[in-house]
């Protein structure tokens, strides 16, 4: 049995012979259902990973077009900026999207209104709060990643 913990980690029950307390299997409750006492949460990386993977992907890409990278992973109230970065005076917003694969949805198509609304509110608050007056934009980068994790494909698309 699988338990969701936050952070994304999960909870693995053991089932098997009954301890000496109560002749509860480790893995069950008084009543049948799953319990987690007594076992320690295993995370679940693979996300993490990949996200990791993909950020840093398009970090290098970005740097190596010459853009100057001013904030990783920056919070406002409505939710997360990938990526700040700058080039000829253009502060740009970037989403990161990465995928293992293009088989079920690619990375671009998961950008939907909702995530597109949250982009323009992230960049306001963002440059409302640094008082930036000159012009800015957002920016998305899709990622697919091979079985190995590395780079197979990688797009920029400006002024989403």
């Amino acid at each position: 049995m699988f338990r969701t913990w936050p952070k994304r980690c999960s909870i693995v029950t053991k089932m098997g012979a009954a301890p000496e307390d109560g002749g509860l299997s480790p893995g069950m409750g008084e009543r049948g259902q799953p319990s987690l006492r007594g076992l320690p949460p295993v995370c679940n990386m693979n996300k993490d990973i990949i996200w990791k993977i993909g950020e840093d992907a398009a970090k290098n890409y970005l740097e190596s077009k010459n853009y100057k990278i001013i904030e990783k992973n920056y919070r406002t109230k409505y939710a997360e900026i990938d990526l700040v970065a700058r080039k000829d005076n253009i502060l740009i917003f970037v989403e990161v999207r990465t995928k293992r694969s293009r088989a079920f949805v690619a990375p671009e198509e998961s950008i939907n209104y909702k995530k597109l609304k949250k982009l323009y509110w992230n960049a306001n608050a963002y440059v409302a709060f640094k008082k930036w007056k000159g012009a800015y934009r957002i920016d998305a980068i899709c990622i697919v990643l091979n079985p190995d994790n590395t780079v197979a494909e990688l797009e920029h698309f400006e002024g989403i």
